[in-house]
C-alpha cells in the first residue's frame, strides 16, 4: 500500500518515519516496538510524520495502509468506524457497493445488533431484489423502509416468518448461525450431506442449535465463516450470538469473495 522510510539514528536521539502512501491509500496506523517487542511512545510532527525516540537495540516499524479508489474510504463519512479495527475493509467494501447503508444520524453503528429487517434488506441491496413482491402477509411488516426488502425475501424463501406466529420478527435480532442459514437459503445451498464434523476445529461445536449445524458447517466450509478468536489462541463460532451489523458485511464480503454469493 505504499513505502516507508526511516534513517537509522543512534540510541536515544529522534527518528522519522517517512510514509509514501500509493494513489487511493492512506496511512492507517503506525506502530512502534523495542527490540523485546515492547511499545515505543510516537508523537507526529508538524510534517505529519511519526517520530519516536529511538530505543537501546534499535526498532521494529509497522506501518498498516488501506482504502481503494483513489479516495479517502467510504467510512470516513461515518464517526463511528475506527479505521484500525477489523471491521474496516469489509465494511468499507459494503458502504462504498450500496450493500449497507448508514442511519439517518450519520452513524453507521459497527457494533449493534443486526435486526432481521436490516439483514433482509442487506441481501436485497446486494442481490439486486426489485420492489413488487407479493405482500408477505406477516402481521408485524408495516409500509417502512423495509417492506420491499422483506417482501422479495419471504417470496425467494431466503428468510420466512416464525412458524405459526404470523410474524417475520420486525426489530428481533438476527443470531449468527441464522445468518448462515439465511445466506445458503439466497445461494440455494445443498445442505445434504455436509459434513458436520468440521465444527470440531471450534472451541464451542457443541453449542450450535441442531437445526443449524448444517448451514454453519457449510459456511465454514465455504469460507463464508471462520469464527471469533478466543484470547486462548483457539476459535470459537458463537452461533446463538446476535450478529453484530460490522460481522454481517464481513461474512457478506466472505461469501462474495468466495465466490459463493454472486449477482449473476
Amino acid at each position: 500500500g505504499g513505502s516507508v522510510e526511516v534513517e537509522p539514528v543512534p540510541a536515544g536521539e529522534t527518528a522519522t518515519v517517512v510514509c509514501e502512501p500509493e494513489p487511493g491509500q492512506e496511512v492507517r496506523n503506525v506502530v512502534v516496538t523495542d527490540s523485546e517487542g515492547n511499545p515505543v511512545e510516537t508523537t507526529t510532527d508538524e510534517d505529519g510524520n511519526v517520530t519516536f525516540e529511538m530505543p537501546e537495540g534499535g526498532a521494529t516499524v509497522e506501518v498498516v495502509f488501506g482504502c481503494d479508489g483513489g479516495e479517502l474510504c467510504g467510512t470516513h463519512a461515518f464517526p463511528d468506524i475506527d479505521q484500525d479495527e477489523w471491521y474496516h475493509d469489509s465494511v468499507d467494501w459494503a458502504i462504498e457497493g450500496g450493500v449497507f447503508h448508514g442511519y439517518d444520524d450519520g452513524t453507521f453503528g459497527p457494533d449493534d445488533v443486526l435486526t432481521r429487517e436490516q439483514a433482509a434488506a442487506v441481501l436485497y441491496n446486494y442481490l439486486g431484489g426489485e420492489p413488487g413482491a407479493p405482500d408477505s402477509g406477516l402481521g408485524d411488516v408495516s409500509d417502512d423502509w423495509y417492506t420491499d426488502a422483506v417482501n422479495w425475501a419471504v417470496e425467494n424463501g431466503i428468510m420466512t416468518g416464525y412458524e405459526g406466529a404470523g410474524a417475520f420478527g420486525v426489530g428481533d435480532a438476527l443470531t449468527r448461525e441464522q445468518f448462515c442459514s439465511v445466506v445458503a437459503k439466497a445461494v440455494g445451498a445443498d445442505l445434504e450431506g455436509v459434513d458436520a464434523s468440521v465444527l470440531d476445529g471450534f472451541s464451542d461445536a457443541d453449542s450450535v442449535s441442531g437445526w443449524a449445524r448444517s448451514a454453519v458447517a457449510w459456511a465454514v466450509e465455504a469460507g463464508v465463516v471462520n469464527g471469533v478468536e478466543n484470547p486462548d489462541g483457539t476459535r470459537s463460532l458463537q452461533g446463538a450470538r446476535d450478529i453484530t451489523r460490522a460481522e454481517m458485511a464481513a461474512m457478506m464480503k466472505n461469501a462474495v469473495d468466495a465466490g459463493v454469493l454472486t449477482t449473476a
